[in-house]
């Protein structure tokens, strides 16, 4: 994007819902951040995962904020504690991911829903965060019926004026702008394939909840909102010491968790740390072909972005993503579990029919294959 100079109007695949080689994409606010913080850090990685990992930290201090003026301090306090230690967001927050937008815009946005009665202007902000979390991820479509019930409490109050809401509604617009540009420029590309992969029973296999776990950021403000609720009704009936012991033994059991297998579980699949992805690439780059294309199946990154990405570092040029029925060579990483012979993914499937010349066993329970095509081999 920087090279063209062409801002895209799309962001990144949704790698674990492409069916049949389609899927459809976020917008391309990930891409824009990291542009912005790639040209002011000099690409810098670390200094990136850092900030990216500051998203974090800004979006608990933004829930400190909003419930210490919504209920009280304390409650905020308290909050912002049982969040912090909470285990299953640490070995997640160790990365540059586009999910990591999501509680930090979930809380601004409803955060100024909240406070929408002071200013009207605190409609559009809300409408604005909740599109730009829309742009990032598509599970903010969780935080809808929260919108929707604030829309029938003010009904219910006849409190409800429209154009405040269109201010909302107008803050949706912008923050999904790029998106929605796309789509009216590429026939509908994104929403036809959202129906054609629901249709095809696509998007009910890959979004099971147990392989999803990052559905859990769109409930930071649920959760956020709900705690602060029932803490302040608590303190409010003099319980104060029961809900700080009641927060320091929780904090503590997550503190445990967190130093133990559960907090220190990697993002990746063991196997596919920075240095094994090394030892894949060199693998590869031994093996000396000039033409070739790669793929795993123990992940959602089925076309292997990292290791494309080690191996251009290496001055090897890969075959692009769109080019799997071309290649006549496919280097596979799998599990034993998920053999050449038996996988269905496109990556596979475009080279069939084909051999197994290679099958190297990196441990782990993951092996590398060099697969080649059978009609094409030699050419």
């Amino acid at each position: 994007m920087l090279e063209s100079g062409k801002l895209r109007l799309i962001g990144p695949i949704v790698k674990s819902q492409i069916v049949d080689g389609r899927g459809f994409f976020t917008g391309p606010f990930l891409y824009y951040f990291l542009a912005l913080i790639g040209i002011v850090t000099n690409w810098n990685v670390y200094v990136m995962t850092g900030i990216f990992t500051s998203l974090w930290l800004l979006a608990f201090v933004a829930v400190l904020i909003w419930l210490k003026k919504r209920f009280n301090g304390l409650a905020a306090l308290l909050v912002y504690v049982l969040l912090s230690f909470f285990p299953l967001f640490l070995p997640q927050s160790r990365s540059i991911w586009n999910p990591h937008f999501i509680p930090i815009f979930g809380i601004l946005s409803f955060w100024f829903l909240d406070k929408r009665k002071e200013k009207v202007i605190h409609y559009l902000l809300s409408g604005l965060f909740f599109g730009l979390a829309l742009n990032v991820h598509f599970s903010a479509v969780l935080w809808i019926p929260a919108y929707a019930f604030v829309v029938f409490y003010e009904v219910a109050r006849k409190k409800f004026i429209l154009w405040p809401w269109i201010l909302f509604t107008l803050g949706v617009i912008v923050g999904e702008l790029p998106y929605i540009i796309f789509e009216l420029r590429h026939n509908f590309y994104n929403i036809s394939t959202f129906i054609f992969q629901l249709r095809s029973g696509g998007l009910v296999e890959a979004s099971r909840f147990g392989s999803s776990y990052y559905y859990l950021y769109p409930l930071v403000p649920y959760a956020a909102f709900f705690l602060g609720y029932v803490f302040n009704k608590q303190l409010a009936r003099k319980r104060r010491l029961l809900m700080m012991v009641f927060v320091i033994i929780v904090s503590m059991y997550f503190l445990v968790l967190s130093l133990g297998s559960l907090g220190q579980t990697p993002i990746y699949p063991q196997g596919l740390s920075m240095s094994e992805q090394k030892k894949i690439v060199n693998l590869i780059v031994q093996d000396n072909e000039n033409k070739f294309e790669v793929a795993e199946t123990i992940s959602a990154d089925t076309p292997a972005t990292e290791i494309r990405w080690w191996l251009r570092e290496a001055g090897i040029k890969v075959m692009e993503v769109s080019e799997y029925d071309n290649a006549t060579i496919l280097y596979l990483i799998a599990s034993e579990s998920r053999p050449p012979e038996d996988e269905d993914v496109w990556e596979v499937r475009a080279l069939r029919p084909f051999s197994i010349k290679l099958k190297n066993n990196l441990g782990n329970d993951i092996f590398l294959y060099k697969l080649t095509r059978e009609d094409r081999a030699g050419k």
